[in-house]
């Protein structure tokens, strides 16, 4: 397996200042460096009304462009745009640039896609503490660090360890100089309820060697329901007669563990639509009955009943399709108003129970742009009632409901 990795050379192109286009920033490799590299891309934002994304990869922006740029996206003036993705690829930045970047995330509700590859990073303690925390708050669902090598022991002692992203999905940590010392941390990040939202992780090029592979793989097989794309492609290079273990490690986690969780993943998408459709006639009233239904079933009855429907979720993801179908307030909104052409009265696709028939597209990526506006209204609900993901019920345990949650849960279909 090769790979072909970015050296971060800067083009000495003349520097150019082209209108951006009405929703984003392309500032690609055009040669922008430090503050009067910042200047540039600060001005390209304010004579723009709204910015969704930022691409400013192989240039030479460094920490005090960065700090600069910042800045200013963290000023009331820059709040203004709405970023939803960042580029700084190859930029030479360095612990301060990333300071700034985490403080731009810890109160940011808007940027999902961050790359940061192939850049200075040393990953002090205090800084990267604060960029993982940052992280945690932040709404990213991905995450790009590939090719920052010196973030190696940082990346074990500090962001694994602390790193609990609840919208993480894409992670990407290749050629970061992971070794076997760097096994047992990302085993229990991996294994852990922390990790439960994280759909694709990308390791290659990093020197765990074959043992160190098979404790990966053989800790996903027990404990990871939730990993449906992973990539550690040349790990092991430099050990001899390696290459009929890593085929046979191979064959494994890509037939056995990768499309286990992913069959597990939508049969439990499914069964949450499922129950859903036919939770709804039987929670969302009950209660409210006028007299002459005093025979109706007792709540607990109704709701075991109802589990028949949906064998591949938990007893927690039940409950919360449960609470969420009982309750008014998750009704979508009728929209009574005169249409101007056709008779319903219906936006289509609003309530949950009707995206049942669609299927998520076959993209690698979570929230890639080939996704229509209806499944990613559907993959954003099932991520709000945890139920994107498989939980056999000894992982649950760790989240289970307490005996308070669990009546509260029943009160609010009362």
């Amino acid at each position: 397996m090769f790979f072909s990795v970015s050296t971060g050379t800067i083009s000495r192109k003349k520097i150019s200042s082209p209108i951006p286009s009405s929703s984003s920033i392309d500032q690609h490799n055009i040669g922008l460096e430090g503050i009067r590299g910042a200047e540039i891309v600060v001005k390209l934002l304010r004579v723009q009304r709204s910015i969704q994304r930022i691409i400013l990869g192989h240039n030479s922006l460094g920490d005090i462009g960065t700090v600069a740029i910042f800045d200013y996206l963290r000023s009331e003036e820059g709040k203004r745009h709405r970023i939803t993705e960042i580029s700084l690829n190859s930029n030479g930045i360095g612990d301060k640039g990333l300071w700034a970047i985490a403080r731009y995330l810890e109160d940011n509700d808007s940027l999902n896609t961050l790359f940061l590859q192939n850049n200075n990073f040393e990953g002090e303690r205090p800084i990267m503490l604060r960029f993982v925390l940052a992280v945690n708050r932040s709404r990213l669902h991905t995450l790009n660090l590939t090719s920052n090598p010196a973030l190696s022991d940082s990346l074990c002692s500090t962001f694994l360890t602390t790193l609990c992203a609840s919208r993480l999905s894409d992670l990407q940590l290749s050629l970061c100089a992971l070794g076997p010392s760097s096994v047992p941390a990302l085993i229990s990040f991996l294994t852990s309820p922390k990790a439960v939202n994280l759909k694709q992780l990308k390791l290659n090029g990093n020197s765990f060697g074959l043992d160190g592979l098979t404790k990966i793989i053989d800790a996903l097989e027990q404990s990871n329901w939730s990993l449906n794309h992973l990539e550690i492609y040349a790990c092991c290079t430099n050990e001899p007669h390696s290459e009929e273990g890593w085929k046979a490690l191979e064959r494994r986690f890509s037939t056995l563990i990768l499309e286990r969780n992913r069959f597990l993943t939508n049969r439990a998408a499914n069964d949450a639509l499922v129950l859903l459709r036919h939770a709804r006639p039987a929670l969302l009233h009950y209660g409210r009955i006028t007299d002459g239904a005093r025979s109706r079933l007792p709540m607990e009855l109704v709701i075991h009943t109802l589990s028949f429907l949906d064998p591949a979720l938990s007893t927690s993801q039940h409950l919360r399709i449960c609470k969420y179908a009982a309750s008014p307030d998750t009704l979508p909104s009728v929209g009574l108003t005169l249409p101007s052409v056709g008779p319903s009265f219906r936006s289509p696709g609003k309530d949950p129970s009707s995206w049942l028939l669609l299927r998520p597209q076959h993209t690698s990526i979570a929230g890639s742009s080939g996704k229509n506006a209806a499944e990613e209204a559907r993959e954003e609900w099932l991520r709000t009632v945890g139920c994107d993901r498989f939980e056999p019920e000894t992982f649950n345990i760790l989240n289970q409901p307490t005996n308070d949650e669990d009546e509260s849960v029943k009160s609010g279909m009362a």
